[in-house]
């Protein structure tokens, strides 16, 4: 099928199909507003980005690519030697690091 049969198609279908579809198949609603409700689930950054396991090194680092990310001292503990943390990589690049749940 050439480019310009596409074209065609697409116009038939913008100007006889849908119209005449949506006169077959609307009702107009039974109430005002809308019916779309907003988003309560997880923060969607955590979510949709990549995921990599890895292993604190013996300088407190956990060792992505071609970076060492440093894992600060907290009140719980002096040092995560050999923990699993998670690196995330999200869409815009950044990373994120999380032990635990």
């Amino acid at each position: 099928m050439g480019i310009t049969t596409m074209k065609k198609a697409s116009q038939d279908l913008r100007k006889t199909y849908l119209p005449a579809f949506n006169r077959k198949f609307s009702y107009p609603a039974r109430e005002d507003g809308s019916a779309l409700m907003p988003y309560i689930g997880p923060n969607l950054d955590d979510v949709l980005c990549e995921r990599f396991e890895r292993t604190v090194q013996h300088d407190n680092c956990v060792k992505f690519e071609n970076l060492a990310l440093k894992i600060p001292k907290d009140e719980y503990r002096c040092n995560y030697i050999k923990a699993k943390f998670w690196v995330n990589r999200h869409i815009d690049g950044t990373l994120a690091i999380f032990h635990g749940p």
